[in-house]
């Protein structure tokens, strides 16, 4: 219907046909002006100027559909493709260095030295990307909120240090609820607040008139740390989990981190607990994208530890601890780290197995056994003992 619609000769309708399943594959069908106004614009991007008179009628109906005020929708990737392959030349996006290659040796001499020292160290460098995943209200942003107050003044923050930086937040929060934050934490003028800056999720369009804006900032050196919390709520369209339109809009960011931009974007994990280190939600381009990955959770089920939190940590870098473990005071308001929960396990079990080890009946598995005896195979050493009881006791109980 949509594809005679635009199309009311009847003139290649088969192959309008089937171009028009492509769009509809990823438009939200249940807006038909919608849904027509994508297949549309597909045509006219993917043919130009349409080569007969009798099509000619598309321009205005195109026109008209563009006049509805609706939810923005992202073109599907083929319709990406194809405004790239038929678009101006000085339109499409050109290498930054005419790709002059750079001698290894020469890379340290072309280095600001303020852009090695890092925001908060191990965690937030200078032209990288971090993610950090949580599981929805586990404290993500009130981490955010003890990290950003710490970046006023320079101090550590979670025994790490800190150098004092300017900050863009942008949040799906309302001010109101910033403002009921930092009664208890308070942050100052170091921090601009973007507060719920679009009406709905944002085109690609306005994602790049965002990070615009913030290039801008950091031309006026008023922007160090890049925030964006949640990442779901601001990117542009349905695309966490397809790998190559996420990169697509992902890869704009690159023009802060050039810039000497940290980066830090909050998000969601998925619904089935994975494996340390896939936490993130969508696809596992995100995380291959990033240059440190973050995953925060909770330290233990115990009622005792609800405001207890580990970390866990992968980098491109050295210098970035594996595990933080640290422990929050709402009354406060201050963070502090704290035992580690596999160290604190380890700490529990090795004073009872030492004293099974160093008791009087430790061998006794092997008495009245001949067969063991005779084969050689008699009480076995300490140090055996500690090595069969796993990694984590090899790692720290050396016995004589």
């Amino acid at each position: 219907m949509i594809a005679r619609i635009a199309n009311p000769t009847g003139m290649r309708i088969n192959q309008l046909l089937l171009e028009a399943e492509e769009v509809l594959a990823t438009t939200d069908v249940r807006n038909l002006a919608e849904t027509t106004r994508q297949v549309v614009l597909f045509i006219f991007h993917d043919h130009g100027e349409p080569p007969h008179q009798s099509n000619q009628h598309l321009r205005p109906f195109a026109l008209r559909l563009n006049s509805f005020s609706l939810i923005p929708v992202v073109p599907h990737t083929h319709l990406n493709r194809n405004v790239w392959n038929h678009a101006p030349k000085s339109e499409r996006s050109m290498p930054t260095n005419d790709l002059q290659p750079i001698p290894m040796d020469r890379l340290a001499a072309g280095i600001d030295p303020e852009t090695t020292h890092w925001l908060w160290h191990g965690f937030l460098h200078p032209g990288d990307i971090t993610l950090l995943t949580s599981q929805w209200k586990t404290g993500k942003t009130t981490l955010l909120s003890g990290l950003l107050q710490h970046l006023g003044t320079g101090t550590p923050f979670l025994d790490f240090a800190t150098r004092a930086a300017k900050a863009w937040v942008v949040s799906e929060e309302s001010a109101s609820h910033w403002a009921e934050r930092l009664q208890l934490t308070p942050i100052g003028a170091h921090v601009q607040l973007l507060a719920r800056p679009f009406r709905s999720r944002p085109t690609i369009d306005e994602w790049q008139h965002l990070i615009n804006r913030a290039c801008e900032a950091r031309a006026a050196n008023v922007l160090d740390l890049f925030v964006v919390d949640p990442l779901a709520s601001f990117l542009p369209g349905r695309c966490e989990s397809d790998a190559a339109t996420l990169i697509e809009v992902l890869q704009p960011l690159h023009q802060l981190t050039d810039r000497g931009v940290a980066i830090l974007l909050l998000h969601h994990p998925r619904k089935n607990a994975p494996e340390v280190g896939n936490l993130a939600r969508g696809s596992g381009a995100l995380l291959g994208f990033v240059d440190i990955s973050l995953e925060l959770t909770r330290y233990s089920h115990w009622k005792a530890d609800a405001n207890c939190r580990l970390i866990r940590a992968q980098s491109r870098r050295r210098g970035t601890p594996e595990r933080v473990a640290y422990e929050w005071n709402p009354t406060t308001g201050t963070f502090n780290t704290t035992i580690d929960p596999k160290h604190r396990l380890f700490e529990e079990n090795w004073a009872r197995l030492r004293a099974v080890l160093e008791g009087p009946q430790r061998w006794n598995h092997t008495q009245g056994n001949p067969r063991l005896l005779a084969n050689g195979c008699g009480p076995p050493r300490p140090q055996h003992a500690v090595r069969m009881a796993g990694p984590g006791l090899r790692e720290e109980a050396h016995s004589p």
